[in-house]
């Protein structure tokens, strides 16, 4: 990248005039694609959830349009990377091949776009550079990882304004007057860029450098072209900071920094980038998290070194070219933002992520292919030879490492055991893989993956609520509610445990703890529909059914299309006796959930205690087609049509094969049953066998100390003796 070769054709095949250039492309896409295959095989791993699968923004155009509108819709300010995901979601649903396949093709694209750039600044190993960054490994977290769409489509609009710029900015010789479009369609470019994501803000700064590296000095008419670009980028920059303050709560005590520890970090975060990519032996997910002390001598050495390399290079730059200095300017002014100057939210685990790397990578692999070539260039055409093979094993073998990496990113389970086995401290890895073990019913080994994380992180809320979760899911519920009771400790603000402590209070038949913890979580979250709900069952255990029935309400006004919320209000207006309003609240339950077998089944109790027989025969056969294998809604039923008052109602016919199917279900076990199947047998005249199945249900009923139906049976078994069916009376009813 020396300033003397700058101004001379390059005739190596990134060269603009190669007769062969259709064919290098070709030859660059099929290598990319032929490194990233195994990455279109794998799942959804790390917040593609969030992004994607349960994203809910995603389901209709005008989510669409929230999404553009509203900074904090979504985890992050990045509207055109969602309208991607919102056009896939219509073409292939949650298919991950698609998605997987439009990042390895952006990649691809990306790695084209890179060689067009370096061709126009007429950079020796144009091509070489851009096959490098199509094959380095260190890319394979952007590329492999669906979330990171944001990176690959970013990138893509930066790379294509720059080079839309520099088509304005450095015409031809044959064009005395640069085309203006150029320079729309390059800003238009931009936005795009910032669009899909925010880090493309330092892209001026970097042409900036490219143009001072091209002339020798920064013109006021270059600093002009740029104000715009600039101007743009901190508006939009404001809405990714937002979102990572608000949204994804990047603050608190893990980005308390002083100034002077940001500059340790920062420091550190250069060198950690530049050796990555260097030597890509061991890329891991989450890298281990360094501990800042600013009483170590040994930790300044990383910031004035930072500072020494550019010095050095300015000083040098009449011997080696403006070239390594505008590498190195390009490689720290791209990683600015995620340096640790600026709190976002993957730094809590870790100072350094390899997507960090994708555009800031681009500058060392330049200067690298661009010294190398020099060099060769330099020795003369004998080495040809050995320099294509060298070419071809470095090419081979970053190709190789690359497929190699692909595997750890096919599902969550495989991505965490693999950023475990080169970081076993990661606590968040061994939060994440708890979970994931826990959703596949390895309720086991996920609470052990909980204390591992929470031996290295023990302040670490949210993990001592999912291993309460586990814990209660495996019935150990005093262990569970200890763990909630950690997580509250922890984090006096953390909703989820409160609402969860109160419901395994309520497992203990505490009410009034329960009431407690839900009154908690409902001033953090006063608009919470489901709190409001649970209250409200708390509040009617404990019997105060009045004030049950106020929060099943707010829970309503707050979330009105839930069957479940109306229900819950038709169940405390009935146990108040407001029959009425309890039909209502059930009927609404059906209205917006019409196969809702429960409550088919309490309305029809509430219809049979208010006389309204016929509607209740009716919602206990609903309830018998929705879910035949309960035996409460046969009986009710049989017992209706064999023992009504009302001729009209009675059915013997119907009731006997009802009630049998009941005796069936509770495996003829159960007292109730029996009693409704000698009703039904007396009334069609089969009274033998009406007294068998009352005796043997008097019989069951005893052995269970069930006093109450034992004398009812024994009266309805007097009359049977007598020859003479069992009927209601009215007040009965």
């Amino acid at each position: 990248m020396q300033t003397q070769t700058m101004s001379t054709t390059t005739t190596q095949p990134g060269g603009p005039a190669h007769r062969h250039c259709w064919g290098w492309v070709a030859l660059l896409i099929v290598i990319t694609l032929t490194a990233y295959l195994p990455a279109v095989g794998n799942g959804y791993i790390w917040d593609d959830d969030a992004y994607l699968t349960n994203n809910k923004l995603l389901d209709s155009g005008k989510d669409l349009w929230h999404i553009w509108r509203y900074w904090g819709s979504v985890p992050d300010y990045y509207p055109l990377t969602f309208t991607t995901f919102w056009l896939e979601k219509r073409l292939w649903g949650l298919d991950p091949l698609g998605y997987h396949v439009n990042n390895v093709l952006l990649h691809a694209l990306n790695a084209v776009l890179l060689w067009r750039l370096l061709a126009m600044l007429k950079v020796p190993g144009a091509w070489l550079a851009a096959a490098v960054f199509a094959l380095h490994p260190v890319n394979v977290e952007t590329v492999a990882w669906i979330t990171q769409r944001k990176n690959v489509l970013s990138t893509a609009f930066y790379l294509a304004s720059m080079i839309a710029f520099l088509h304005f900015y450095l015409p031809r010789e044959a064009e005395a007057h640069p085309r203006k479009w150029w320079y729309v369609l390059s800003f238009l470019c931009y936005l795009l860029a910032m669009l899909s994501k925010t880090v493309a803000i330092t892209m001026p700064m970097v042409l900036l450098v490219v143009l001072w590296w091209k002339r020798g000095r920064i013109s006021m008419r270059s600093a002009a072209l740029l104000a715009p670009f600039a101007i743009a980028a901190v508006h939009l920059c404001r809405a990714g900071m937002w979102t990572q303050h608000h949204i994804v709560r990047a603050s608190g005590p893990e980005w308390d920094f002083s100034f002077l520890e940001r500059c340790l970090i920062a420091g550190r975060v250069l060198w950690s980038y530049a050796y990555t990519v260097a030597w890509p032996a061991e890329l891991v997910f989450i890298y281990p998290r360094w501990t800042i002390d600013t009483g170590a001598w040994w930790q300044y050495l990383f910031p004035a070194g930072a500072v020494a390399v550019p010095v050095s290079f300015w000083l040098l730059r009449h011997r080696i070219g403006r070239g390594p200095l505008a590498a190195a300017l390009c490689f720290g002014l791209t990683l600015g933002p995620a340096s640790g100057f600026f709190n976002v939210y993957w730094q809590r685990f870790s100072f350094v992520a390899d997507h960090v790397l994708y555009v800031a990578a681009i500058a060392m692999m330049t200067l690298a292919t661009t010294a190398a070539h020099r060099l060769v260039a330099r020795w003369g055409g004998a080495f040809r030879l050995p320099v294509i093979l060298a070419t071809a094993l470095l090419l081979m073998a970053l190709g190789t490492l690359t497929w190699r990496q692909l595997p750890a990113y096919r599902h969550e389970e495989t991505l965490w055991r693999h950023t475990l086995k080169h970081n076993p401290q990661a606590w968040i890895a061994h939060n994440n893989l708890g979970r994931y073990l826990e959703k596949a019913g390895r309720t086991d080994e996920a609470i052990d993956q909980y204390r591992k994380g929470l031996e290295n992180k023990p302040d670490h809320a949210k993990m001592h609520n999912n291993l309460a979760i586990a814990l209660q899911n495996r019935g150990e519920i005093d262990e569970a509610t200890r763990q909630y009771r950690l997580a509250v400790h922890h984090d006096p603000r953390f909703v989820a445990a409160f609402f969860n402590l109160g419901n395994v209070l309520m497992l203990h038949h505490k009410y009034d703890q329960a009431i407690e913890q839900y009154r908690l979580a409902l001033r953090l979250t006063p608009r919470n529909a489901v709190i409001h709900d649970q209250m409200a069952i708390a509040l009617r255990s404990a019997g105060l059914i009045e004030k049950a029935i106020d929060h099943h309400r707010m829970a309503i006004q707050i979330d009105p299309r839930t069957a479940q919320m109306h229900f819950n209000l038709g169940m405390a207006l009935a146990q108040a006796e407001r029959h009425d309003e309890s039909i209502q609240a059930l009927r609404r339950a059906i209205t917006l959930k019409p196969d809702y077998a429960r409550s088919h089944f309490r309305l029809a109790l509430v219809l049979k205690k208010t006389g309204r027989t016929r509607d209740a025969i009716h919602h206990l056969r609903r309830t018998t087609q929705l879910n035949p294998n309960r035996w409460e809604p046969f009986h009710i039923q049989a017992w209706i049509l064999a023992t009504d008052p009302r001729a009209d109602v009675r059915d013997a016919e119907q009731a006997i094969p009802l009630a049998y199917h009941a005796v069936a279900l509770t495996g003829g076990g159960n007292a109730k049953t029996l009693d409704t199947l000698a009703a039904a047998l007396a009334v069609t005249g089969q009274y033998d066998n009406a007294v068998a199945a009352a005796t043997k249900a008097y019989n069951l009923a005893k052995s269970k100390g069930n006093h109450a139906l034992t004398d009812q049976i024994s009266r309805r078994l007097d009359l049977y003796r007598k020859g003479q069916p069992y009927r209601q009376s009215d007040h009965q009813r």
